[in-house]
Order: C-alpha cells, then structure tokens, then sequence
C-alpha cells in the first residue's frame, strides 16, 4: 500500500480535491458498515464513543483518538480492501489534521454520536443527512 500512499501524496492535488475524496470514502463506508454491523459492533461503537468522550473530558483528546472510530467503521465493513484503503486516506490527512488549529474534539464526539444513533436507527437516510451535516465545513476548503 506505500507505494499508493506515496502516488496519491504526489499528485498535484489541492486540499479540497483530497478532502472530497475522504468525504465521498467515509459516506460510502459508514453505509457499509451500518449494512453489516452486528449487536457486537454496535457495543464496540458505544464502548468507542465512551473512550473518546473520557479523553475530551481529560483534555487529552487527539486526531488519533478520533479517528479510532472511522477506523472502527472500517473494520465493521469486514471487507479487508475497505480497511486498507481507509487506513491509507487516514495516513495521508492525520498529519494536516494535526496541524489545523480549529480541530474540534467534541464536534468530532458529537457526530460520533450522531452516526451511531443512525446506525441504531438503520435508516440509509439518516446516515446520509449526518454524513453531509458532519462535513458541511468542507465546502470552505
């Protein structure tokens, strides 16, 4: 996957080019996911948004810490291809994110919140309507 990793970082692509291409990504996964997911995977997104929760609440929240549950989503897919691909659109934005002084933890652990009670709700819809609510900031890129 490096080599991917590396030919994607090297494309004279702009901020906005990549960001939609995460969007369009996380929309497409977080359906799969909701398609798939079991009572167990629910558990293990719940017992997720805790974890963060408790890191916001201590002040030690990371990007890291928020994207353990994009990277939960992935893994709920059951589809290794899925996982892999995410995981290197993860590495290729955990850096800027690290670097964007306006990160918002609890925006992060609110829609967290959000994407869950829509896979409760199993409703396509509701994932799309949370989906394009959690990325609406894009379009100031």
């Amino acid at each position: 996957m490096l080599p991917i990793m590396f030919n994607l970082i090297l494309q004279n692509s702009s901020v906005k080019e990549l960001y939609d291409f995460r969007v369009m990504f996380d929309k497409c996964t977080t359906e799969m996911a909701m398609r798939c997911a079991t009572e167990e995977d629910m558990a293990r997104l719940k017992e997720e948004i805790s974890r963060f929760e408790s890191l916001i609440k201590q002040n030690a929240a990371t990007v890291e810490d928020d994207l353990a549950f994009h990277r939960l989503i992935l893994d709920i897919t059951g589809n290794t291809f899925v996982k892999e691909i995410g995981n290197v659109i993860f590495q290729i934005f955990v850096t800027p994110l690290k670097q964007i002084e306006s990160y918002n933890a609890e925006k992060g652990l609110a829609d967290h919140k959000k994407i869950l009670k829509a896979f409760q709700d199993g409703s396509n819809k509701n994932i799309e309507d949370v989906m394009d609510e959690a990325f609406a900031y894009s379009n100031d890129l």
